[in-house]
């Protein structure tokens, strides 16, 4: 892929996500939720429980800020904190069924808008669009870590 390519597709790639995000979003007032909020409560649907200081690491905030978005999501029963059985000293976040009703009202809306979206095309130019992305998604998939790897 030529240079220009690459920047025209980033920039595509960005728009596109940026506002499917932004229409998932609009679901988070109905929740009385932040997006930090909802950030926390993604990762914990999609990788599972995790350890305060993980959660810290994987959305690049220091520890004290975890614990104010958590605090917030706890008081609204949207996730639990319990201590570690294996180590006392750690503190592992899991998401309730409450905080997965947020997570699927977001999906839903999203994809919703994505097939609006998509009925605006013809049915050959969407399936096209859905076999190249699959493809662009496994090799973005497979070669990231060589992006970000030390």
């Amino acid at each position: 892929m030529e240079g220009d390519e690459g920047k025209i597709l980033e920039e595509l790639l960005r728009e596109v996500c940026f506002l499917i995000k932004k229409v998932g979003r609009q679901v988070l007032r109905d929740f009385n939720i932040t997006p930090a909020q909802f950030e926390v409560l993604q990762k914990l649907y999609f990788k599972g429980s995790m350890r305060m200081s993980d959660m810290s690491s994987e959305l690049g905030v220091a520890k004290s800020t975890i614990t104010g978005i958590v605090g917030g999501l706890e008081e609204k029963d949207y996730v639990t904190k319990e201590r570690s059985s294996s180590d006392r000293r750690v503190i592992l976040l899991s998401i309730t069924s409450e905080g997965e009703k947020i997570i699927h009202s977001v999906i839903e809306r999203r994809q919703a808008f994505v097939r609006e979206m998509g009925k605006q095309m013809d049915d050959n130019m969407r399936t096209k669009l859905t076999e190249a992305l699959k493809i662009f998604s496994e090799i973005v998939r497979r070669e990231a870590g060589k992006w970000y790897e030390a």
